[in-house]
């Protein structure tokens, strides 16, 4: 509960911080902005849009932009992003895809996260230049690829070791891993065979007894 509570918990803290600086921080870059708006002769905001969109489609407005504001809100928005990612990836791993006494990878979870904060942010940089779409496309693709590649050459996980509270970590081990639950004991708690050997030595012992006594009485 601890990792889910963490998660949300720094999810909504990077959400709030990039709204300030939204609010707050300029993006673009005042002095380019006002020789921009005088040599266009913009009076009103609609016109500004449209020169700014004009900007974005040809590659250029990068010249425009304020960088170090951009760095900062950039990378707010791809921390929220990547929290917000990976609270949802262990949440619906718990409830989909693991076993009640799993626990869902929080390492899965955030690779997958990073490699979906850099295909967003491979996206944004495209925009800014004005790349083809083909290659928005390929570097999903390209993600993807990556991500079955990583699936499928990562070494299987080392079994998570849970015990008891108060618990001798010598005598019990509960060993969970993705696909199968075992207990396993360094040192027998209980073993039927030596159960059935002591119940077995009581009797001999207890008969054993009863023929001396019955001797005993036989002589007298």
């Amino acid at each position: 509960m601890r990792k889910y509570l963490i998660l949300f918990a720094l999810c909504v803290f990077f959400i709030a911080i990039s709204y300030y600086l939204v609010t707050t921080l300029n993006p673009f870059n005042e002095e380019q902005i006002a020789q921009l708006v005088r040599s266009e002769n913009i009076k009103v905001s609609e016109e500004f849009q449209e020169v700014v969109t004009e900007l974005v489609d040809k590659g250029l407005i990068l010249e425009f932009l304020n960088i170090r504001n951009i760095f900062l809100l950039g990378t707010t928005a791809a921390l929220a992003v990547l929290t917000g990612f990976m609270f949802l990836h262990i949440t619906i791993d718990k409830l989909f895809f693991r076993k009640f006494y799993e626990q869902p990878s929080v390492q899965l979870a955030l690779r997958r996260g990073v490699l979906v904060c850099f295909g967003l942010v491979s996206v944004f940089i495209y925009r800014l230049f004005a790349a083809e779409w083909y290659l928005v496309v390929l570097t999903i693709v390209l993600l993807i690829i990556v991500e079955l590649m990583i699936s499928r050459m990562a070494p299987e996980p080392e079994p998570e070791v849970l015990t008891a509270e108060g618990a001798d970590p010598d005598s019990a081990i509960v060993a969970v891993t993705p696909n199968k639950f075992k207990l396993r004991f360094k040192r027998p708690i209980f073993s039927l065979k030596n159960w059935v050997t002591n119940f077995r030595e009581t009797v001999m012992q207890q008969v054993a007894e009863s023929q001396v006594s019955v001797d005993e009485d036989e002589e007298e």
